[in-house]
């Protein structure tokens, strides 16, 4: 078993701040939202395309790629308030055939500590798919 912890603090009237490791995060506490920093549904999303990102780190150095890109986007509705469904959309810049980025996709799903764990509570669904192309399917 891995643990993991974190502490955050209050540091201002629409603001806080999280500390984990050797590293601290602002984020806004501001019940209207703010542009300047991310809100607790930005850091859910930012920790969606962290946990992918990462299980493509872990699996793709085998693939000959340059770029990964990952877009996460989440449906809310307002009453009860809650996230319906989380999608997204992997993009690599590699010349690797769509079936080996299918078996990626795979495998990078079912390796994703976050994505599983969210899983269990609202739908996810998301594509891998080779930049410039438009035609992927959802997994």
């Amino acid at each position: 078993m891995v643990k993991y912890s974190l502490s955050a603090r209050r540091t201002g009237k629409q603001g806080s701040l999280a500390k984990c490791k050797d590293a601290a995060l602002s984020f806004s506490t501001d019940p209207g939202g703010t542009l300047r920093s991310f809100g607790a549904v930005d850091l859910l999303l930012a920790s969606v395309a962290a946990c992918l990102l990462a299980s493509v780190e872990r699996y793709l150095p085998d693939m000959g790629y340059q770029e990964v890109t990952v877009d996460v986007r989440a449906l809310s509705q307002s009453y009860p308030p809650e996230i319906v469904a989380i999608s997204y959309e992997i993009e690599v810049e590699t010349d690797e055939p769509q079936a080996q980025l299918d078996r990626l996709h795979s495998v990078v799903r079912k390796h994703g500590e976050v994505v599983n764990t969210l899983a269990l509570a609202i739908p996810i669904s998301g594509t891998m798919r080779r930049r410039g192309e438009n035609d992927a399917e959802p997994a």
